[in-house]
């Protein structure tokens, strides 16, 4: 299985192999008028997956942080683009095979330093990822992803603004990724993750643990997992109900 994420030298291949495919299907149009020709689309996601690839084998300092930002979101932009024209076509098999390189430009940014701006299609494929996963090497280099895109947020977004907002991506990545580390079924990953929820989200606590709890025995998680997410929840969760 390659790894997850796929490199961008991986994704680059992947999606030469998916354009005939993705020629043919949207050709088929509905007569309307796109704000953006599929055959466009689909030339600037090969040229934005060539740049990249070069600026990563050119090393450091080929591009800046805010250059590889840019780029990044250019990308994910563009790749957002088909993700709509495939949903249009009622595709669902393309569009799984377009969430690799999502996270394949996530990570290509987060690699390269540069700031993840287009959050909210990150967020989404991560989560899609993790759900089809099940082993936990693939779930941990999931979380790491998950991780290192929540530290390449820009201030704006870990400033966590939108406080009202649920659905805002920012807290959505940070309740995923203790999801993803307590399927790693791994103590030490969960601990990591759970403190840095905290954190970030520290009004999500008792809410969050409580439920946690519950799924323990629902879904038969080990021993050495429901202690962690015990321990977690007389912390934040049982003090507050008594």
């Amino acid at each position: 299985m390659a790894q997850v994420p796929l490199t961008i030298s991986e994704a680059r291949s992947e999606f030469g192999e998916l354009t005939a495919q993705l020629v043919g299907l949207l050709g088929r149009t509905d007569g309307s008028a796109p704000i953006q020709a599929p055959h466009e689309i689909l030339d600037g996601i090969s040229r934005f997956l060539e740049i990249a690839e070069r600026a990563e084998g050119a090393g450091d300092g080929a591009l800046d942080h805010e250059d590889i930002g840019r780029l990044g979101e250019y990308g994910l932009d563009l790749i957002s683009s088909l993700d709509l024209r495939l949903r249009e076509n009622g595709d669902a098999r393309l569009r799984a095979r377009l969430r690799p390189l999502t996270l394949s430009v996530a990570g290509w940014i987060v690699r390269c330093g540069g700031q993840v701006q287009a959050l909210e299609p990150v967020v989404d494929a991560l989560a899609e990822a993790a759900n089809h996963l099940s082993d936990p090497e693939g779930l941990r280099q999931i979380e790491a992803l998950m991780s290192g895109v929540l530290d390449a947020c820009p201030d704006y977004v870990r400033n966590d603004l939108e406080q009202m907002n649920p659905g805002r991506p920012w807290r959505i990545l940070h309740l995923n990724r203790c999801i993803t580390a307590t399927r790693t079924c791994d103590p030490a990953t969960m601990e990591r993750v759970f403190d840095d929820f905290i954190q970030a989200l520290p009004n999500e606590a008792s809410r969050f643990f409580t439920e946690g709890m519950g799924e323990m025995d629902r879904l038969g998680y080990p021993p050495r997992v429901r202690q962690v997410m015990l321990r977690y929840y007389d912390r934040f969760a049982r003090k507050q109900m008594n």
